[in-house]
């Protein structure tokens, strides 16, 4: 690394530092590893040591706010040397310019100088009025301004006119006063919000309709909705003009006092400044940020709740009959065996304006009693009701002891009408797929969920005001987390799951397919080395995120990496077990392991102490995937209406969606339950109510004319 390298690196991991909270050498440490092809993944996992633990999150801050950093600079040489070729550039430009934090504030401190319009000021200074102004500004003018008279300047008050003109141009490209207007306004500007004369015929901006908040207290859900508001023309919003603005323009640039010759033209000049360039300019930029600020929010939000949705434990291997409920054309349904293959399709008529309820219901006692379906799985959307409460009152009526779960459908239209399900089910009708989908939802939501673009899983805030493009690379990484989290079997994984995989492209995850249909399986991991164009690099981001059950080496379904099997190898023996114990004895081998103290052990072998743990709570748990560990989700076997519910009724309910503003519970009816947020951070609140986990509640309120359902945590 050249010193100019290392000094652009230093300015960075300190502008980093500040940004982040975040101490430099672990900043610095993070940037090293992903410019060494170091994956996010990769880095979160095996990377602790180096990083001093940072999570996925941090190092994606780190990484996002490193690529905006670099395309900042970038952006800032171009804008200086354009400055440079119109010779405006002055020293306290360049020096506000090198300040700026964001490409917000740095486009708008450009904005006045990229005009191709000519302005008022500029016709004046054409007209050679700019002397004129220079003897106004230092109170030495006296006399006649006849000297001025021009063409376009025909009368001494048009000459007046162009002088002020310019003063206040020059006023408005001030930049310390520009920053002194934006700085006054963030600190005691207030947001207004008013309905337009446009109706608002759903009532959905009903609580904006007399909106008022100072702008460090508006939330971003709050700016999201105010501003789609906005866009829809039903509400008027307006930023509330701070007092004494002329104040810093009078004592730091003009420098005048009432003595002055002008200084009632003077003041007037200030107000037109103020009134017609600064503050249209400075709400603009307030507006935007606000904007990108509440953007940034909602993508988070989307982001963590697609993260947890994806992270739903599976089910497993059970057969699963998925019902997409309807109504005209009634509600198709299609079973799925252990392994997910679809084994057959058809339609239930039970609901309006069929209602051939008893037909459906000899329909369902004669698929149960052919393939004996362990679990059935209901989609939400709508006549999903109806559908639940005949399924219930099959269960009943037959004394089964099949149970069903109500289970999301968002996008699962999506899928059935894309390439991916044309090619998988050619030979069924668009309309079953979707069953297909929510059975398999259930059966393993990770496999499932990434077949339908993650925007259209009905989770999250306000994405759908997004930029497309922007939220789709955000959520694509989310996803690319969460896999990477869980892992794959590359022996049953497709190639849209293991694409995600760290260090893998679509093309390596289809040579990898492909090798694996020649060799049939494969049996260790080193195999991967033999596949066309993965070489040892990708080997070391990939190896540790694919599992092998059942292969030629126990560690080879375990997060442990390839590389500390020697280590994990030391471990079992120092503890009196050995590798093949754990592969075929592994609960003797995990007491055996459970007695040994890892802190101790690690400094006596003088191993890296959180590898050392991570490779100890590997053997210790024994288990591929996570989610196994998580709490089954909840199986209904009755339906509830709400004329069922009543406040201070105690059920148990599952986490769908958070927000910056509440909760929201799925309790096996129509209508969901909502909880404000509980006093936490909003980490935790995803720790503790994680998407699909299942939770107890008590109903605290109901709304039984807009069927609100507000609940509170037990």
């Amino acid at each position: 690394m050249n010193p100019d390298e290392k000094l652009f690196l230093e300015k960075e991991i300190s502008h980093l530092t500040c940004l982040l909270s975040l101490s430099s050498e672990r900043i610095e440490k993070a940037l090293l590893l992903k410019n060494d092809g170091c994956t996010l993944p990769f880095i979160a996992r095996y990377r602790k040591e180096a990083t001093r633990g940072l999570d996925e999150e941090e190092l994606r801050s780190i990484f996002s706010s490193h690529d905006s950093w670099i395309k900042l600079q970038e952006r800032k040489e171009a804008i200086i040397e354009l400055l440079e070729s119109k010779k405006v550039l002055s020293k306290t430009l360049l020096k506000i310019i090198n300040s700026t934090k964001t490409s917000a504030e740095l486009e708008s401190l450009y904005k006045p100088y990229k005009t191709k319009r000519l302005t008022r000021a500029e016709i004046a200074r054409k007209a050679g009025l700019n002397p004129l102004k220079e003897f106004v500004i230092k109170n030495k003018h006296k006399g006649s301004v006849s000297e001025y008279l021009s063409e376009s300047f025909p009368t001494e008050a048009k000459i007046w006119e162009g002088v002020f003109d310019i003063i206040a141009e020059e006023i408005s490209l001030n930049q310390v006063i520009y920053q002194s207007v934006l700085g006054m306004y963030k600190k005691y500007s207030r947001i207004d919000v008013e309905k337009t004369k446009k109706e608002d015929e759903k009532n959905i901006y009903s609580r904006y309709c007399n909106f008022s908040q100072p702008l460090s207290r508006v939330k971003p859900y709050q700016i999201m909705a105010i501003f789609r508001g906005e866009k829809e023309k039903l509400l008027n919003v307006t930023f509330k003009k701070p007092l004494y603005l002329e104040e810093p323009i009078k004592y730091n640039f003009i420098k005048f006092d009432q003595n002055h010759r002008y200084a009632e033209q003077l003041n007037l000049v200030i107000a037109d400044s103020l009134k017609r360039l600064i503050i249209p300019r400075v709400e603009r930029e307030i507006h935007s940020n606000l904007k990108e600020i509440a953007e940034s929010r909602s993508m988070f939000v989307f982001g963590k709740n697609v993260h947890y949705l994806l992270l739903q434990k599976p089910m497993g291997s059970i057969s699963i009959l998925g019902i997409d409920p309807g109504y005209r054309t009634g509600s198709k349904w299609a079973l799925i065996d252990s392994n997910g293959d679809l084994q057959k399709v058809g339609v239930f008529f039970h609901t309006p304006p069929h209602l051939k309820i008893e037909e459906a219901k000899m329909n369902l006692s004669d698929i149960c009693s052919k393939f004996h379906p362990k679990l059935i799985a209901i989609g939400n959307g709508s006549g999903s009701y109806e559908t639940a409460k005949f399924v219930s009152d099959w269960i009943k009526e037959t004394k089964s002891k099949t149970k069903f779960r109500i289970i999301s459908e968002a996008g699962a239209s999506v899928y059935s009408a894309s390439e991916n399900a044309r090619k998988e089910f050619p030979n069924i009708d668009v309309s079953y797929r979707g069953a297909v989908s929510i059975a398999r939802r259930v059966q393993n939501p990770l496999s499932e969920l990434i077949k339908t673009p993650p925007e259209s899983l009905g989770v999250g805030m306000y994405q759908h005001d997004l930029l497309e493009s922007m939220l789709h690379s955000y959520l694509d990484q989310e996803v690319s987390i969460a896999i990477n989290q869980v892992g794959v079997n590359i022996n049953t994984s497709s190639v849209t799951l293991m694409r995600h995989i760290s260090g893998l492209s679509l093309s390596l995850a289809k040579r990898i397919v492909e090798y694996r249909s020649q060799i049939k399986s494969f049996s260790n991991r080193n195999q991967l080395l033999e596949v066309k164009g993965l070489g040892k690099k990708t080997f070391e981001q990939c190896a540790g995120f694919c599992r092998i059950p059942g292969g030629e080496n126990p560690f080879d379904n375990t997060t442990i990496h390839p590389e500390s099997y020697k280590i994990a190898e030391k471990l079992l023996r120092d503890s009196g077990s050995s590798q093949n114990e754990f592969k075929e004895n592994p609960e003797i081998s995990i007491e055996k392991l459970s007695g040994l103290h890892i802190s101790d052990w690690s400094k006596k072998n003088e191993f890296p102490m959180i590898l050392s743990k991570d490779i100890a709570n590997s053997l210790l748990q024994n288990v591929s995937d996570f989610r196994d560990l998580l709490e089954d989700p909840i199986l209904y076997s009755k339906c509830l209406s709400f004329e069922d519910l009543h406040e201070g009724m105690e059920l148990k309910g599952t986490t769908s969606s958070i927000t910056d503003f509440g909760i929201f519970i799925d309790i096996g009816i129509k209508y969901s339950g909502f909880s404000p947020l509980p006093r936490t951070t909003f980490e935790d609140i995803y720790k503790k109510y994680p998407i699909g986990s299942p939770v107890d509640i008590i109903i605290s309120s109901l709304d039984k004319e807009r069927k609100r359902i507000q609940v509170q945590f037990k």
